[in-house]
């Protein structure tokens, strides 16, 4: 593989002289290596180093964690051309693609198709509107998981989605209303 797409942003080396002062509300975890790919070199892993991240211990740290990683997501709509030439960049620009740029717009292409959903379901008939149902029904299923102890696999997967969705819209909100700090509180169970 060329270069990793992303890493624990506390953990990155790099020459002296190829240092750059990344703007505080920029996320290091996934624009440190895009940068330096973009300039022509690598961003290796390397299975030494050792750095240790928890995850929220509940829902409420993890959620917040997730609204700090999305505080400048709008950015990662238009990541630049560049980044998605296969032929310079090869695998990097594929993993990029799939690991990047789709997963930091989740938020926005279930806002796309909860709208497409919505104006198909009114217009076009039946099927539509049982395939906005299915979309209500999934993030019907998050809120009951948030609102009582329903504990299986499937549900607990929908809803860690659905968190996670919901936590880039917020982020993506204070981006736009100007909300979003440089900085984050230490959740006393992630560190």
């Amino acid at each position: 593989l060329h270069s990793v797409t992303a890493g624990n942003g506390a953990l990155y080396a790099c020459r002296t002289k190829d240092y750059y002062n990344f703007e505080p509300i920029r996320c290091h975890d996934g624009a440190m290596p895009k940068h330096y790919v973009l300039q022509g070199k690598r961003a290796i892993y390397n299975k030494d180093a050792v750095a240790y991240e928890k995850a929220g211990e509940n829902v409420k740290d993890e959620f917040g964690r997730k609204v700090r990683m999305s505080r400048s997501i709008l950015k990662s709509m238009f990541p630049g051309f560049r980044v998605f030439n296969v032929i310079k960049y090869k695998w990097f620009s594929y993993c990029y693609f799939g690991h990047r740029f789709c997963r930091n717009n989740l938020w926005f292409a279930h806002l796309i198709l909860l709208v497409s959903n919505i104006a198909l379901a009114y217009s076009k008939g039946a099927i539509f509107v049982l395939v906005l149902l299915l979309q209500l029904g999934f993030y019907l299923i998050a809120l009951a998981k948030h609102n009582t102890k329903i504990n299986t696999r499937i549900v607990n997967m929908v809803y860690y989605y659905t968190i996670t969705i919901v936590a880039q819209l917020v982020g993506a909100y204070r981006q736009i209303t100007g909300k979003s700090k440089p900085f984050w509180e230490k959740a006393e169970s992630t560190r």
